[in-house]
């Protein structure tokens, strides 16, 4: 059972770096407010936090989903 679990270790990780890359992006867009620099949209971060949400989601939703189609 265990070596199918592949994808599921995969969109998590994936879904983990989009929320910390989000996250990150986001500290440094309220840095460079502070500094008055030129900032990306505030869409950005915001859909990398949305999107690395969903993956998690998913790989959770498959991991529930293998573990009731394999009986052991």
């Amino acid at each position: 059972m265990h070596h199918h679990i592949t994808r599921e270790v995969i969109a998590a990780l994936g879904g983990i770096l989009f929320i910390i890359f989000g996250v990150t992006r986001r500290q440094e867009r309220l840095r460079l407010i502070r500094t008055g620099g030129k900032t990306e949209s505030n869409m950005l971060w915001v859909s990398l936090v949305a999107a690395g949400t969903c993956l998690l989601i998913f790989a959770v939703g498959l991991l529930m989903y293998q573990l009731n189609r394999d009986p052991g």
